[in-house]
């Protein structure tokens, strides 16, 4: 078999989510839709998504205990694991008492009964938060996660689509490298201008005074200013 991982229950779980969630909605389409063919078209779809979705289920359960009985897990994503997989099975119990009510119904010839799409929507519900719950679980808590990317000391950033900056500038083609702003004193006459702003400080051996004492900031281009 393919080895998947932690295992098959992610791939189970997308048509478990697709079918239920299509079924529900189709159901609250029909009651928007006059009497006729294209209703009675739109009931069978429903009615063929939330079986299908029934059977896929069975698979998504058996494959989601494996994996709450095997993945590697600590205290805290143990409890997150737990919760979901109690969201997991009331989810299931009522889809299935929505799929047996819908063939009774249909049976006795009212399969448009808004009881079957009030129920089936509540489920669609409980099957949305037990899925937010499964995300938590890989998301929050790294669970079947095989290895994790190391972005100490050599993640990047991103800037609003407009590419992205590493923190090692050199690995970057082209880049210049990344220069950190400094605090120059110099005596008097012997400042040099720099490329780009800096902040100077005038120093004087004879004690400081207020006149001879303070900072100038210089633009590119403008030569250095003496008192």
């Amino acid at each position: 078999m393919i080895e998947i991982l932690p295992n098959w229950h992610p791939i189970f779980v997308h048509f478990t989510v697709g079918m239920f969630m299509t079924a529900a909605g189709v159901r609250v389409a029909t009651h928007a839709i006059a009497d006729g063919t294209l209703k009675d078209q739109l009931l069978l779809v429903a009615r063929w998504n939330l079986w299908l979705g029934m059977a896929a289920t069975t698979l998504t359960v058996a494959a989601g205990i494996y994996a709450y009985n095997t993945v590697d897990h600590d205290t805290p994503s143990h409890a997150a694991m737990t919760l979901h997989r109690n969201w997991a099975i009331v989810t299931t119990l009522v889809f299935v008492a929505v799929t047996l009510l819908e063939s009774v119904l249909r049976k006795r010839g009212t399969p448009q009964s808004p009881v079957i799409t009030i129920t089936l929507v509540a489920a669609a519900a409980l099957l949305a938060a037990t899925s937010w719950r499964g995300g938590e679980l890989v998301y929050r808590h790294g669970l079947g996660v095989k290895s994790l990317p190391q972005t100490e000391g050599a993640g990047h950033s991103h800037d609003h689509g407009e590419g992205h900056t590493h923190d090692d500038a050199s690995n970057s083609p082209g880049a210049e490298p990344e220069h950190d702003a400094h605090d120059h004193s110099h005596s008097g006459d012997e400042g040099t201008q720099e490329a780009t702003p800096h902040t100077h400080e005038t120093v004087s051996e004879q004690p400081a005074t207020k006149e001879q004492n303070h900072e100038h900031t210089h633009a590119p281009g403008t030569p250095p200013h003496k008192d």
